[in-house]
């Protein structure tokens, strides 16, 4: 983990020495970067009389400052840059704070949209006193801030850090529950539990001054033009791209890499490419592949195997026999736990392959995302006046399915069509509406679920960018700053092309993520490239959850029933079916326990 922090006062008079409170924002930050991790860090500080500002990094970081400052500007960076304008910023001499600087002095704010990585850059108008948070696209770097009117904003990467400062006082918002049940948009994914703190939401940059708080622009992804080109030049143009973002990994590594194998196609392409890669030109980094064994789960490490075989690599393999999800949670407990995610993941004392060096992993995650369909692909079809091509569709889905066709077209076409904007089965993560009671579906209906996309982007089209650009997934991250993590599928040019692509390069009725296996179908193995999918990895929950009577000691508690939020008997039934692994949509569910688990928690606290 590493972390920054900053503290900005408005005021022309003299100002009041808040040294002493802001260090107890850095001493926050120091133990969230982690006990667990033999890894050494470096400091950068800026303080004068109105400003504190620090960023800390760890040392196989590729900058040789996270902090630069002119005579107009302070420059903070915080995470990671992989290019700006196509250029990439490789070797252990490149200062990126003082590139930025340069940047913004040349170009201004906007410039910011043309750098691609994974970072919140912190910019200060020193004369004007105004302050500009930018959060990258993805949003997996997060930031919060608190402002007050006419005298400070103070802001950081976590919670845990902001609510050491004595000026913020965390009061509860019970608008947050709604927020949280809600697919992201906009405006809620600002919202933290808390009133007067805020999230900077993925791809956006904040401008803070003295008497107001405005969006200064979003970056959005741009689609890709692919007219004219054909099959052979598409699959050419994805490897190429892919390749740029594994390389982009690699670059910013510190010799060596490891690689989070989990048996599916995502993470054995990032290492098939990452070996090439290391091969063809020479690079002088270490690759190590690694496994995680669940028992109770079904059995990955075969297909992990067929990639080190194939790669010539040694799998170091590690058994875990819990994923020490629950096992921790006291409901009694009166510790302030201050997100929901907090109350599953919080606590984990987290087993890694690579915690006693500072070796860079690199994992699969997003490659479900930006690489798969969505329910809305024969709308899009329409739209896009393919009309043809949508009836075909619709036929294969009828035969497939055995359902009447007129009944694919309604539910294909129609209801999306009839149901925009909706909020049914747009709640977060697909969670079955019929779990909450009359009155909190009628709170959730007022509160409009919207997309925030251009409506002029085919539905299909604006679905993925919710999912991938605003999703919860990548907010509840938060705090959970993993200083040696790199996700390749994370990356802007990826999800560009990914967004852009046909959608038949994406998922047919009887294959998945074509596009991934076609263009590097000559490096993987072949039984991960005839792989439909992987086999369920919820096993060890489950068994945990058997073993302990924690779900009994939720319904009791549940303040999800006290609150006439969650109808009790639909909750207790969707909680027996995930206990006995039966239930479809268990991250829906996992959500669901989390805000409870924590308004529990948190009950005699909550003001």
């Amino acid at each position: 983990m590493y972390f920054f922090c900053g503290c900005l006062q408005f005021s022309s008079q003299q100002s009041i020495d808040r040294t002493r409170f802001f260090e107890s924002m850095v001493e926050e930050g120091d133990l969230l970067l982690g006990q667990n991790f033999n890894i050494g860090s470096k400091m950068f500080n800026y303080r004068d009389s109105h400003i504190l500002l620090t960023v800390k990094q760890p040392d196989f970081h590729i900058s040789k400052s996270a902090i630069a400052y002119s005579e107009q500007y302070i420059i903070a960076v915080d995470g990671l840059i992989y290019e700006i304008d196509g250029t990439e910023l490789t070797g252990a001499a490149t200062n990126i704070a003082s590139i930025i600087l340069k940047l913004i002095e040349n170009g201004g704010i906007e410039t910011l949209k043309r750098v691609n990585g994974d970072f919140v850059i912190t910019v200060i108008k020193r004369k004007e006193q105004v302050l500009y948070l930018y959060r990258s696209p993805l949003g997996v770097r997060p930031a919060v801030y608190f402002w007050e009117r006419g005298s400070e904003v103070i802001w950081s990467s976590s919670l845990n850090q902001l609510v050491k400062h004595p000026v913020v006082v965390p009061t509860f918002n019970y608008d947050y529950i709604i927020d949280y049940f809600t697919t992201p948009t906009r405006t809620n994914l600002k919202n933290t539990p808390y009133n007067n703190i805020f999230h900077v939401i993925p791809g956006e940059c904040v401008k803070i001054d003295v008497s107001n708080v405005i969006s200064e622009f979003i970056k959005k992804p741009e689609l890709i033009s692919l007219s004219g080109r054909d099959n052979n030049s598409i699959l050419e143009h994805f490897r190429d791209t892919f390749f740029k973002c594994v390389e982009s990994r690699l670059n910013n590594s510190n010799g060596e890499i490891s690689i989070a194998l989990s048996g599916g196609i995502d993470s054995s392409a990032i290492a098939c490419a990452a070996q090439r890669i290391i091969e063809d030109k020479g690079k002088d980094i270490k690759l190590t592949l690694n496994h995680i064994l669940h028992p109770g789960e079904g059995n990955e490490l075969p297909y992990a195997q067929e990639v080190a075989n194939k790669l010539g690599l040694e799998l170091n393999v590690t058994l875990v026999e819990s994923t020490g999800m629950f096992e921790d949670i006291d409901l009694n407990q009166g510790t302030l736990l201050l997100e929901p995610s907090d109350a599953i993941f919080g606590s984990l004392n987290v087993k890694r392959t690579s915690n006693e060096k500072a070796i860079i992993n690199m994992t699969g995650m997003g490659g479900d995302q930006i690489l798969s369909g969505n329910p809305h692909y024969i709308l899009g079809l329409i739209q896009r006046k393919q009309y043809s091509k949508s009836f075909k569709v619709m036929r294969e889905v009828s035969k497939e399915y055995q359902q009447n066709l007129l009944y694919v077209m309604f539910t294909t076409v129609l209801k999306p069509l009839l149901n925009k904007p909706s909020y049914g089965h747009e709640l977060m993560f697909g969670m079955n509406y019929q779990l909450f009671t009359p009155s909190f579906m009628q709170k959730l209906k007022n509160s409009s679920f919207r997309f925030d996309v251009s409506t002029s982007l085919p539905t299909d089209t604006q679905y993925d960018v919710e999912r991938i650009i605003w999703n919860e997934q990548w907010v509840g991250l938060d705090g959970f700053h993993v200083c040696n993590e790199r996700h390749p599928f994370l990356d802007m040019r990826l999800i560009e092309l990914c967004l852009s692509l046909p959608y038949n390069y994406k998922q047919t009725l009887r294959n998945n993520k074509i596009i991934l296996k076609e263009a590097l179908k000559d490096i993987m193995p072949p039984a991960i490239y005839h792989r439909i999918g992987k086999s369920p990895h919820y096993g060890s929950i489950n068994e945990t959850l058997i073993r302990s009577n924690l779900l009994e000691e939720i319904l009791k508690k549940s303040m999800l029933i006290k609150l006439n939020v969650v109808d009790p008997t639909k909750y207790k039934e969707l909680l027996g079916y995930f206990t006995y692994g039966s239930l479809q949509d268990p991250v829906g569910i996992l959500r669901v326990l989390a805000i409870d688990i924590w308004l529990i928690m948190n009950s005699n606290l909550i003001t």
